[in-house]
C-alpha cells in the first residue's frame, strides 16, 4: 500500500471514529438523546403531562447536562449527576407555569 493510500485510509478511519464518538461527549445533544429516556418519565409525572409530548431544552448554551422539560403549560429543570457508576437526573427547580 502506498503512503498516499495509507494516509487516505487513516483520514477515513479518523472521520468514522470522531463522528461516532460525538454522541459520547457528555452534554452534547446526541448524548442527551441517549439519556432522555431516563428523565422523560419523571418529567411527565412532575408536569402531570402523561401521554403528551415533553420538550427538552438545554439550560446553558448546548450543554444538556441540565435541561428544562416543558409540557402542558408548565416547566421544570433537571440536572444530570453521576457518582462512580450511579447516574441520576435530579430535579433542580420547582414545577412552574410557562
Amino acid at each position: 500500500m502506498s503512503p498516499r493510500s495509507l494516509a487516505s485510509v487513516a483520514v477515513v478511519v479518523c472521520a468514522y471514529f470522531s463522528s461516532g464518538c460525538a454522541g459520547m461527549i457528555a452534554g452534547s445533544h446526541s448524548w442527551f438523546e441517549g439519556k432522555k429516556s431516563d428523565v422523560e418519565p419523571t418529567a411527565s409525572a412532575d408536569l402531570a403531562c402523561t401521554g403528551k409530548p415533553i420538550d427538552f431544552v438545554a439550560v446553558t448554551m448546548d450543554d444538556y447536562r441540565e435541561v428544562e422539560a416543558r409540557g402542558c403549560g408548565k416547566k421544570v429543570r433537571y440536572k444530570y449527576t453521576k457518582v462512580a457508576f450511579v447516574e441520576k437526573w435530579v430535579k433542580s427547580s420547582d414545577v412552574a407555569p410557562m
